[in-house]
């Protein structure tokens, strides 16, 4: 780490820094709109949990993890843009716009409130946003609210120990998953 930080003061690399407090860390948020921000551990999860609580759709909320070998992002896939084409993408599909539709008919199954989410346990990396079979077989969910749905993620993205990438919520419903890779 310490040739690392010199060879980043030899080539003139300058470090980067949270926009809101000048801290030294390298994660990003992304805003529907394409801006990368610069954000530090705890303002990043505070900004999400701010765009989180303020987007106005039902959505699925997939328990965030992370490896020892790769960064990685929180991303959000509206339900206009669940792939289509092969049979498997079609069940899929289909699997996930059956949960958006039951979320309207349940309560928070942990303080009574009407649901705002449904939460699933599983996960596992998703590529090419193509979500994979293994989740999808999961046929049940937690429907919470949005407080407790955040709850159930923020520690977790606390915890990621290296750079990570959340990505803002847009369109209409749609799932949150983690991705593998940055951008």
């Amino acid at each position: 780490m310490v040739f690392f930080d010199s060879f980043k003061k030899i080539v003139g690399i300058k470090p980067k820094v949270c926009k809101l407090c000048s801290k030294e860390n390298p994660n990003y948020y992304m805003t529907s709109q394409g801006e990368e921000i610069n954000l530090c551990r705890q303002h990043l999860v505070e900004k999400f949990q701010q765009s989180f609580n303020d987007y106005p759709h039902h959505s699925i909320v997939c328990m965030p993890f992370y490896d020892e070998k790769t960064a990685i992002g929180y991303t959000f896939l509206s339900s206009d843009k669940f792939t289509r084409g092969t049979n498997e993408q079609n069940q899929a599909s289909d699997h996930l716009l059956e949960f958006l539709k039951n979320i309207y008919v349940n309560n928070c199954s942990v303080c009574g409130q009407k649901a705002w989410n449904v939460f699933l346990t599983e996960q596992e990396t998703y590529e090419d946003k193509m979500i994979s079979s293994a989740l999808l077989k999961q046929s049940f969910g937690i429907y919470l609210c949005r407080d407790h749905a955040f709850d159930r993620i923020k520690e977790v993205l606390l915890a990621v120990p290296y750079t990570f990438e959340i990505f803002e919520p847009s369109g209409g419903e749609g799932i949150f998953y983690t991705t593998d890779g940055l951008h």
